[in-house]
């Protein structure tokens, strides 16, 4: 690692020109990065975005500075830049790194107070809705795309290993189940898909009222039907409740790359801005309840 830091510093500063000052807070930055991935038993050279971001998060536990966070992504980009130009590397990890975003803003998401109001106004009383509470329990406890939730069959819903296998998405993963996602796919499946399906030949796990395959068109209606009767003041879309239970599950400890498998590998700025909106609100929640917020 040493004689790649040296030869990197001669390249920021003979070829990329950077000042003194930038160069010794670059070499800073990429010693705590070199130390981090030592400390994962991994190598600089094979390094992967999920090894990139577990470092970026291990810094924002550290509770630095939005612009000294800024400046360790632009260290770590211009590492990789060199390591492809110069040292041979294929692939770069930090390709798709942006730098935190200094004004407010982010993605949107649901609060889980207001994910359990939108969950009690279903009611379990009809077929229908027990079908819109076991969608509504998987896009929230899984965090699926709806396009992989219009996919799923019948015979992708394992309840006896409690899990759903998908592949709508290019790749094969089997996604857990939760104890309460489990209890409505279970009272869906055995008390009120097939009076709603009308033919064994369906092969779909979520049908509408003539008993075909669910559209997109029609799980957005259905979302914005409970949001609506929630009172929920936001857009209320599949998104969003995608975004919604990434966020959560970072907020309650999470392991960040299990939530990127749980995803389907999300791409590394999706992963970014869950973390940034976790920061934002924990940032939120200090400023309002610290006695010296």
């Amino acid at each position: 690692m040493e004689k790649i830091l040296k030869k990197y510093k001669e390249y920021i500063k003979d070829e990329k020109k950077l000042s003194e000052n930038t160069i010794m807070s670059y070499e800073n930055d990429i010693k705590k990065y070199f130390g981090y991935i030592k400390s994962k038993e991994a190598n600089i050279e094979g390094a992967t975005e999920n090894d990139v971001m577990g470092f970026l998060i291990h810094l924002q536990g550290m509770e630095m500075s939005t612009s000294t966070l800024s400046r360790m992504v632009s260290s770590i980009k211009s590492l990789y830049e060199f390591m492809c130009e110069k040292e041979g590397v294929k692939k770069n990890p930090a390709k798709n790194l942006k730098k935190p975003k200094i004004e407010n803003g982010g993605i949107a998401i649901l609060t889980q107070e207001e994910i359990v109001s939108i969950l009690d106004r279903i009611s379990m009383d009809s077929e229908t809705g027990k079908r819109d509470r076991a969608l509504f329990e998987i896009l929230y406890g899984t965090g699926m795309k709806v396009s992989e939730i219009i996919s799923i069959d019948v015979d992708d819903v394992n309840l006896e290993m409690e899990y759903i296998s998908c592949s709508c998405s290019g790749s094969s993963r089997a996604i857990p189940l939760g104890s309460l996602s489990l209890k409505s796919v279970k009272a869906y499946m055995e008390n009120a898909r097939d009076s709603i399906v009308g033919s064994e030949e369906q092969k779909a796990l979520f049908v509408n009222s003539k008993g075909e395959r669910l559209t997109r068109q029609g799980i957005w209606k259905i979302i914005k039907k409970y949001a609506k009767m929630a009172e929920i003041d936001k857009s209320v879309t599949p998104s969003v409740i995608r975004n919604s239970f990434a966020v959560h599950m970072i907020q309650n400890g999470a392991d960040i790359k299990i939530v990127s498998q749980i995803l389907g590998n999300s791409t590394l700025s999706c992963m970014q801005a869950y973390m940034d909106t976790v920061r934002k609100s924990a940032r939120k929640e200090i400023k309002n309840n610290h006695p010296r917020g």
